[in-house]
């Protein structure tokens, strides 16, 4: 048995895989995890730079197989602060759409602007709910243009939010996605909203050397360049040209290059395939409290914005992980997606890159045909088969399983 990625999802369906038959997990990069990416950090203790929280209610699935694989976890503090370089907009809360207690007035925002935001913010989520029962293929970009909402409102309180928890492009996303996805996590808000979100002390890399220590073997730094189907087996090749003959396979990397990877693609494969876009997230770890908007220890996480700058450029996110993690240090560590202010180069401790599947119509369509890809022989699995989020890159690869023969017991 043959796994492609060695992500959450292939690392998942390798877990109950190798409970039936042996399991080969290929990886083109030179270590296991994809966004689970645990490194060390100036406090002497593990950080995540990409996957760090994890709710024990909403990821039923992760809940079960951290359980089983017996990794420890500890309550997340997931406090946010909102927070506008240009105009002084400021919002600390503790609940995802921080609409327990409204923000304050910003004194260089005149009356006017604000007294539309406050009636933006009034409106919002009734005129959300109403849209989603009669127009829910519309994008919220589309539902903000058709209401007339104030560009103010929409990049700092609507953007700034959901940018940095969905670290996606919101605005071309459909309504009923976008909605489905904040009701399945929590976010739609409430005061206990962030009460069962958890962090693995150790890193979530924990997790994943615990299925590969159960693995019959494990080739880092294997890009596969094809996939075919050859009688009632898989043919693989990988890029070195060296080829391997398994009976059943899981491909679990993004869609775009599971795609490439099929040697006959029919066109079913290319149109839900192809149908799947990405975005590029930049992360820096680092050490430079300056580079936050605000560096006084108020919360755990910054969502970045600024009146100065185009809306989908301005929204930057940081996470405090010595907070977040609930591990005071003398010394503090931060992530920060996609920075729009420098940070000292030194006091960066790495530099990377993550794609993340966006939501758009189109993929939303797709969604609905990948049952149709998988049989008995080849499966596919992949954050982009849910909601980007690591539940359903987990979820993805159980399924993968189930579908050839490895159900969970």
């Amino acid at each position: 048995m043959a796994v492609i990625g060695s992500g959450v999802s292939g690392m998942s369906a390798a877990y109950l895989l190798q409970k039936k038959y042996d399991v080969t997990v290929f990886e083109a990069g030179d270590r296991l995890g994809g966004h689970v990416d645990t490194r060390p950090s100036a406090t002497g203790r593990p950080v995540d730079q990409a996957f760090m929280v994890f709710s024990r209610t909403y990821y039923p699935t992760l809940t079960r197989l951290l359980g089983e694989l017996d990794v420890q976890t500890h309550p997340a503090d997931l406090s946010t602060d909102v927070v506008c370089t240009s105009c002084g907009f400021r919002h600390l809360h503790d609940d995802p759409l921080g609409s327990q207690n409204p923000p304050p007035h910003p004194e260089s925002v005149d009356p006017h602007t604000w007294a539309r935001f406050n009636d933006d913010h009034a409106r919002f989520v009734p005129q959300l709910l109403q849209a989603l029962e009669q127009s829910p293929e519309k994008t919220l970009g589309e539902f903000f243009r058709d209401n007339d909402y104030s560009d103010y409102f929409t990049l700092h309180y609507v953007f700034a939010r959901l940018t940095g928890w969905l670290l996606a492009d919101v605005e071309n996303m459909p309504i009923q996605f976008l909605v489905n996805t904040l009701a399945r996590y929590g976010f739609t808000g409430g005061p206990d909203a962030f009460a069962s979100w958890h962090v693995i002390p150790e890193g979530a890399r924990t997790y994943i050397e615990r299925i590969a220590g159960t693995l019959t073997s494990i080739n880092l730094a294997t890009p596969i360049r094809t996939v075919a189907r050859s009688g009632e087996g898989i043919d693989l090749h990988d890029t070195a040209g060296n080829h391997h003959r398994f009976d059943k396979a899981v491909i679990a990397v993004h869609a775009p290059e599971a795609l490439a990877m099929l040697a006959n693609p029919t066109a079913a494969d290319r149109a839900i395939l192809g149908a799947f876009k990405y975005e590029t997230l930049q992360t820096v770890l680092h050490t430079d409290g300056s580079a936050l908007p605000h560096h006084d220890g108020d919360s755990a996480i910054f969502m970045q914005v600024s009146c100065a700058k185009p809306r989908r450029s301005a929204v930057s996110f940081h996470a405090a992980l010595n907070k977040l993690r609930n591990q005071p240090s003398q010394t503090p560590c931060y992530v920060t997606y996609n920075p729009v202010t420098a940070i000292d180069p030194k006091h960066v401790l790495a530099r990377t890159h993550y794609q993340h599947p966006s939501a758009t119509p189109e993929s939303c369509q797709a969604q609905e045909r990948l049952p149709e890809l998988s049989d008995n022989v080849l499966a596919f699995a992949g954050t982009y088969h849910g909601d980007g989020f690591h539940e359903a890159g987990c979820h993805s690869g159980i399924t993968a399983a189930t579908t050839l023969g490895a159900p969970w017991a």
